[in-house]
Formats: structure tokens, C-alpha cells, sequence
């Protein structure tokens, strides 16, 4: 489960003439203040014109954070503190386009009035192409992205010493998900170290309880990784482990706690949905020994299937990116256990050892899937099977064989995604090699499975095989295989459903000529019994053991319209 939040990087500075009107001025400071979600936010950028380096920081107990890029490294500080590396090829690459931008912005800002000044885009070498264009809003910058085209409107142009002007104006997306910045300062000065660029500090470490270096805890698993964690001192809840997201609570649970929300805003995730979400700030998180302090949470309506466990404690949310960020954690699946420990070197010789790389904020390690090489997510959230990226598939495998797998439906915080799921797939990763693995394919057009930059999410079926140890502090992940994960069997329906009350669910897909057109099943029915027991109580994971260990037809009482009717599935 993937909670996209992008970097705040906006570009602004525009250079008039070939020079600088001071030749000993080379840093750029702008201050003023960033709107977003209703909430203004204290902002500041530093741009060291000479080095191509520059800094950005918006403070706010909830929403703030950061970026650096030193010219060869780059860096994101998330909203709590905490800090992981933007150390991928298409990560920095971004950050050379945005290099660009700032040590050639007389290109920007000459003719800004002009509203019918042609576009023009720029090649930029070890970069990503920068498109200019103007009209009567203002001047459009335009950077290529992985999920989609990142664009800035920037107006109100002002000259802030000879021959350097300043856009006082920046807007980013629209609507509520939108971003303003508003210049209130802008000056240069002659100093370098005006613009620090280096790695950030991050804040707020993980507290261990008195006398215990690390802290070990047991796993709830259901394909998902679950641990009981408290919140502001609650009885312990369960929590999805997500290398995927962000510290997430449900709204119920939010609501339960008496946590004060502020701000509003839109979330996106593997499906293409927006939900609209707000913040709270969480005194403390403990699990087991380890204690995470000042935590701002994005609070949201998780969707039901997202959170039904059948008879037991619905998810309350995701602890993600915050606690990954400031802790070597382990997952050792076959153990059942989670461990947090201070950042480690994980300098010791292990044949899984591995770097991990950073586009966003997930985990990216280099793999190949049937021998082919791509950048794939390992993402603790995935419950299932590794999901193919549109793009990646399109241009890499078979996607006619892909399509003739069987129907099923993936869940993320955007929402379901139906999807294909092939069988008897190779997987290498770390020197280790997986076969006869099930591989899944959406054709999704938007949310994170439409990644032009990546090839995968890795989940469950791989990651179950070993105990994985993510390092984020030193880009490094450590793999000891220790199982012979068997992921479950198909359950041959030739459809795809989804929980979507205590005693209903919901069918969201039928594959055609499959077992369940033939039985006479169309999306949108709602499945209330399967071989006379009622779904009440039963969670997603139950149900398809239901229907496993049935032997011949499955006898299933479906609800449509106001009509019930039992139907026969022979698979």
C-alpha cells in the first residue's frame, strides 16, 4: 500500500543576462510561506547559484519537511524528521532538470509577459526534459515524472538585484490537493554556506525502553505484517508494517482517540483514487520497547476491505516511512517477529546484502523477473503477489499470456484494482532464485502500479521466503532466506471479490467463459452465503480458505437488486 506524498521541490530562480549582475553573489534566499490543505506553512529556499546545489524546507508541526541536493546527492526530510536518501537514477535525474532550471533561469523568466511566447523544451544532460511555456496565468514549468508530469505556474516576476529576477508566485497541481507558495523575501548573498546542502540531521529517534537496545515484537500475519502498537497510551492496536506508506490512521480510530485533526487534503495509493484525508499530531507510538515520539499522522477513511479481519481487532492503520527512517527494522516472516534497532553499519558479509535505492519514499532494489532486469518496490504491504508496472509489462513481457490468468482484485489506499495473476514465474533477487512463482498484472493507467520508472511491487509470495532487514539510514537491505514460502492455491472462480461489510462481499469482477460467468455471476453481486455459512464474521483470508478445502461445485446464495437466489459454481 502505497501513500504517495511528493517531494516540495518548486522551481524559481530566473538569471537575466549571461552573468550575475554580482560576481561574488552566487546564493539566492527566498522566504515566505507555502499553502497546502488550508494550512500556511513557513518556507524558506536557498539556491547556491555557482554549485547548481540548493535546499528547501517548509516548518510545520504536520506538514513540513524537505529537500537537498548537494549536485551529487539528494535527500528528503518527511513531515516528522526523518530522512532517507533520493539516491535512484530517476530520482536524480529529477534533481539535475531542477539543477537546470536554477543555473539557467534567464531561459525562464526573458518575455515573461508575453502570452504568446513559444514553448520550448530542454534536453537536460543525465536529466529529465524541462518544458517552458507561457500564457496569460504565467510561466509553465514543466518536469517529466514517473506516475505523471510534474507542472508549476509561476507569476509575478520581480527583480531582485540587476538582471536577476524572482517568481514571488508558484502553484503546483489544483484544487485541494494543490500547493501556492508566496515569496514574501528574496535577496543574494555572497556565502555559500548560506545554502546548506549537505545530509540533513533527522529528529526524534527511536526511545528504547531503560536497559534495552532494540525491541522485538510478534507478527500477526495474514499475508499482510500486523503488529500491536499504542497511541498515546491505548490498548494496543493492530497496525500494518508498510514499507509501502506513511504513518496512516483510520478516521475511526483517529476519532476514538480524540485526536484533533487539522488540515484537508487528497491521498492517492496503488489505485487510481483520490481520498480526502486531514492530519494529527500523536504524542507517542509504542511498540513493545521502542518508542516513536511527536508523530504526525495522515488520518483517513481506510476502506473497508483494507481493514476487515473477520472476528478480530480491524487494522487501525499503517506505520510506514516514520519508523523505517530511524530504525534498522527486521522481518522475520517464518519467525512471526519484528525487531527495531538503532541504525546499523550492516556492514557484515552477507551473500543478501544489497543497496536499496529511492525514487519517492519506498524501498527500490534492482531484480529480474524470467531473467528480465527492472527496479522493483519491496513493499510489506503487498499481501499478495508481486504486481507488475503497466509500462514495465507493456514493453517487457507477454501481457497476452499475462491476461490469461486468473481474475483477482488488489487493494491499496486508493482503492481496488483488478488484476491478472499467471503462474510458474522466475524471480531472482539479492543471488537468490525463486521459481514457480505467481506474478499479477493490472493494466492500471494511473496510481502507483502505472510507474514509468520502476517494473514491479514485490510482496508477499517473495518476501515470505526470507528475513529482510531494511537499513534505510545506510540505503541497505540484508535478505536471510529462511523458509520455502507456498503461497496459496488459486481459488478458480474466474472472479475477483472484496469484504465490504461483516457479513457481505461484493464481487468486482468476472473473468469471461470463466467458472463464475458460467455459474451466472456478474460484477456487483453480493455474495451473503458459500455452501450454506454465512459470511458474518468471516474475514477475505477465511473465505478463500472456505473455498478451498471444498470439494466439487460451490453452492453460493447471491444477493442482486432485491433478489436472492443460489447459484452453483463448478470450477
Amino acid at each position: 500500500m502505497r501513500a504517495y506524498i511528493a517531494p516540495v521541490v518548486l522551481c524559481a530562480v530566473a538569471l537575466g543576462g549571461a552573468g550575475f549582475a554580482d560576481a561574488h553573489a552566487r546564493v539566492v534566499v527566498l522566504e515566505g510561506t507555502r499553502e497546502v490543505a488550508g494550512r500556511n506553512l513557513a518556507w524558506r529556499r536557498c539556491v547556491d547559484l555557482g554549485q547548481g546545489r540548493f535546499a528547501e524546507f517548509a516548518e510545520d508541526r504536520l506538514q513540513g519537511g524537505g529537500v537537498t541536493w548537494s549536485g551529487s546527492e539528494g535527500w528528503e526530510v518527511d513531515e516528522s524528521g526523518g530522512v532517507h536518501p533520493l539516491n535512484a537514477d530517476f530520482a536524480q535525474r529529477r534533481l539535475r532538470s531542477l539543477h537546470w532550471v536554477f543555473a539557467h533561469g534567464a531561459l525562464i523568466s526573458k518575455r515573461h509577459g508575453t502570452a504568446d511566447d513559444e514553448p520550448f523544451t530542454q534536453e537536460v544532460a543525465r536529466g529529465l526534459p524541462v518544458t517552458v511555456s507561457r500564457g496569460a496565468a504565467g510561466t509553465q514549468v514543466t518536469i517529466a515524472g514517473d506516475l505523471a508530469p510534474e507542472t508549476w505556474t509561476l507569476s509575478d516576476f520581480r527583480e531582485v538585484a540587476p538582471g536577476v529576477a524572482v517568481p514571488f508566485s508558484e502553484v503546483t497541481g489544483a484544487g485541494e490537493g494543490g500547493r501556492v507558495v508566496h515569496v514574501s523575501k528574496a535577496q543574494m548573498i555572497p556565502e555559500s554556506s548560506g545554502c546548506i546542502t549537505t545530509r540533513p540531521i533527522p529528529v526524534n529517534p527511536v526511545i528504547f525502553s531503560e536497559g534495552k537496545a532494540r525491541a522485538e515484537v510478534g507478527i500477526e500475519f495474514d499475508g499482510r505484517v500486523v503488529v500491536r502498537a499504542s497511541i498515546n497510551g491505548s490498548r494496543p492496536l493492530p497496525f500494518i508494517v508498510d514499507t509501502g506508506g506513511h504513518n496512516i490512521l483510520s478516521s475511526t480510530v483517529a476519532a476514538s482517540l480524540g485526536l484533533t485533526l487539522e488540515g484537508r487534503e487528497s491521498t492517492g495509493g496503488a489505485g487510481g483514487a483520490r481520498i480526502e484525508s486531514s492530519r494529527a499530531m500523536v504524542d507517542s507510538v509504542d511498540i513493545g520497547e521502542a518508542r516513536l515520539v511527536n508523530q504526525p499522522f495522515l488520518v483517513l477513511p481506510l476502506p473497508y476491505p483494507a481493514i476487515e479481519r473477520g472476528k478480530d481487532d480491524p487494522i487501525a492503520g499503517i506505520l510506514g516511512l516514520q519508523l523505517f527512517e530511524r530504525a534498522a527494522v527486521t522481518i522475520d516472516y517464518a519467525q512471526r517477529r519484528l525487531v527495531i534497532a538503532p541504525p546499523a553499519s550492516t556492514a557484515r558479509s552477507a551473500s543478501g546484502r544489497l543497496p536499496i535505492e529511492f525514487i519517492d519514499d519506498t524501498p527500490l532494489v534492482n531484480a529480474a523477473l524470467d531473467g528480465r532486469p527492472g527496479l522493483f518496490f519491496i513493499d510489506t504491504g503487498n499481501a499478495s503477489t508481486t504486481m507488475l508496472h503497466t509500462p514495465w509489462a507493456l514493453s517487457e513481457m507477454d501481457v497476452d499470456m499475462l491476461r490469461q490468468g486468473e481474475r483477482g482484485v488488489a487493494m491499496g489506499v486508493g482503492g481496488l484494482v483488478p488484476r491478472w495473476t499467471t503462474r510458474g514465474h522466475a524471480f531472482s533477487v539479492g543471488g537468490f532464485d525463486l521459481g514457480g512463482l505467481p506474478v499479477s498484472f493490472s493494466e492500471s493507467t494511473s496510481g502507483a502500479f502505472a510507474s514509468r520508472a520502476t517494473a514491479g511491487n514485490i510482496g508477499t509470495d517473495i518476501l515470505a521466503n526470507f528475513a529482510i532487514t531494511f537499513d534505510y539510514q545506510n540505503a541497505t537491505i540484508l535478505l536471510l532466506r529462511t523458509a520455502d514460502y507456498t503461497p496459496p492455491a488459486p481459488l478458480g472462480l474466474g472472479a475477483a471479490f472484496a469484504k465490504v461489510s461483516p457479513d457481505l462481499a461484493a464481487v468486482v469482477a468476472v473473468e469471461p467463459g470463466g467458472a463464475a460467468d458460467r455459474a451466472g455471476i456478474v460484477a456487483g453481486d453480493r455474495i451473503r452465503a458459500i455452501n450454506g455459512q454465512s459470511l458474518q464474521g468471516l474475514s477475505t483470508l477465511e473465505i478463500g480458505e472456505l473455498i478451498r478445502r471444498t470439494q466439487g461445485p460451490l453452492q453460493i446464495r447471491i444477493e442482486r437488486a432485491d433478489k436472492t437466489t443460489e447459484v452453483s459454481l463448478e470450477r
